[in-house]
């Protein structure tokens, strides 16, 4: 784009080069007569020079009058129609026609029949009537090829009246979208016309949206972290502009807002009492309004499990449960205290002690029903979790895995792992130590190493 700009003179000058092909030759100047792209000026310098070019103007009329004395290069070009007429191309209507194609002369004619009924067309200009009731009904609908939105106002003073107050639709976006993120896109532009109209502060009143997609209110009701992005946003905007605006559902053959839509012509429009006044339930009573075909919102319950076991957990409430290190130093001087040991530090029997006593504490408050079930009847019942590893009790009542590796030549403990908690703080704790020692090895490798 920059070389397309020419640098009038002196400025030119300013942009010299030196050049030569090789160090035997003659400097040569040359002159760079068109903006330099990657200069700091040449963003400014096109809009510098076209300050100087002529106002470029088209002119077009459907009145040969108008156009008398302007240069045939400055007028509109027209389209041909199959009847030899002119049309200018400000003015053509396509249907599903490339833009060089001439327009069928029924439908052109129609549409500008209709076009001409717009000035027939009038809205009343009070909406509002001083001491009554106010109610705003918003409606949105989608289709494949448009969405929009409708606003009415209903007013129950004693009579109740109901009129448009305004509406705005939208052409589908070129990217291939499914139909419920269509009515998405449609409840989105309700409640940006919603919110416009509640701040102007002019309606103090209940606000009411009304959409036919069933999929689209159940979104709406919804948390947004469920959904994907493009959900995720628009229902969050919805969420806030109405915050205090009730949703309902209304069935699709009674929704204003297809109208907008579906599409329709002036004349068309123009006749319809529908249209202007809505529908006829909105002048009744809440109990005569469409029924809501949503089931209930769901609510969340918060459930606490209970484990009967008259052992307690001593690991609950220590600030050292995320390292198991700490824990087996901690268990360590719980066990110098048990035996009465008075020496100055933990040695490495203190800490092996301590932290059997810490696997035999966590054994007790979490799998007691199975421990239970091993001392009164030898084994575990087969709707145990740890039922598939055959556990057992060693001679310390420890929980232990069962199974062939007792005729290996493996140590005991490798033979028979004790068994911990799935979950538990300090099983999780001991698989993190185990995977820092081992400079975060493998899962496989891991599991091999915690088991060894």
């Amino acid at each position: 784009m920059y070389r397309c700009v020419r640098v009038t003179l002196p400025d030119s000058y300013f942009q010299c080069i030196l050049w030569r092909d090789s160090p035997q030759k003659h400097i040569e100047i040359f002159k760079l007569d068109t903006v330099t792209c990657g200069t700091k000026s040449a963003s400014f310098s096109p809009c510098a020079q076209c300050t100087s070019w002529p106002l470029m103007s088209v002119w077009c009329s459907s009145h040969q009058e108008v156009l008398e004395g302007i240069a045939y290069e400055d007028r509109e070009q027209y389209l041909k129609l199959d009847d030899g007429s002119d049309v200018t191309k400000a003015l053509a209507l396509k249907d599903k026609l490339t833009w060089d194609e001439s327009l069928p002369i029924a439908t052109w004619r129609e549409r500008c029949s209709s076009i001409r009924n717009i000035r027939h067309v009038s809205f009343p200009g009070v909406v509002l009537f001083a001491g009554a009731d106010v109610e705003i009904h918003g409606f949105c609908d989608a289709s494949v090829d448009a969405y929009g939105a409708c606003i009415y106002v209903v007013a129950r003073s004693p009579l109740a009246t109901s009129r448009i107050l305004c509406s705005k639709s939208r052409v589908v976006p070129l990217k291939t979208l499914t139909v419920p993120k269509l009515e998405l896109c449609g409840a989105k532009l309700l409640a940006n016309l919603m919110h416009e109209v509640k701040r102007t502060g002019i309606f103090v009143s209940q606000f009411y949206c009304w959409c036919d997609s069933s999929v689209v209110l159940t979104w709406i009701r919804d948390e947004t972290f469920k959904f994907n992005v493009f959900v995720a946003n628009r229902v969050t905007a919805i969420q806030e502009l109405t915050t205090s605006m009730e949703w309902r559902y209304v069935p699709t053959d009674r929704n204003l807002a297809d109208i907008l839509s579906r599409g329709t012509v002036p004349d068309v429009l123009a006749q319809s009492e529908l249209w202007f006044h809505g529908p006829s339930y909105l002048l009744d009573g809440r109990l005569n309004w469409p029924a809501s075909c949503l089931p209930e919102t769901p609510t969340i319950e918060l459930r606490v499990l209970i484990i009967k076991s008259p052992h307690a957990d001593l690991t609950l409430g220590c600030k050292h449960t995320n390292s198991f290190g700490s824990m087996q130093r901690t268990f360590g001087s719980v066990y110098k205290f048990l035996k009465r040991i008075r020496h100055h530090g933990l040695t490495v029997d203190d800490i092996h002690h301590g932290t059997r006593i810490l696997l035999w504490a966590v054994q007790r408050a979490n799998l007691w029903d199975d421990i239970k079930e091993i001392h009164s009847h030898g084994n575990v019942k087969k709707s145990s979790s740890i039922a598939s590893l055959a556990p057992f009790l060693d001679e310390g009542d420890f929980l232990r895995i069962g199974g062939r590796l007792s005729n290996s030549s493996l140590d005991y403990d490798a033979q028979h792992p004790i068994i911990l908690p799935r979950r538990h703080a300090i099983t999780l704790a001991l698989i993190v130590q185990f995977q820092e020692r081992n400079l975060h090895t493998g899962p496989r490798a891991l599991l091999a190493k915690i088991r060894l």
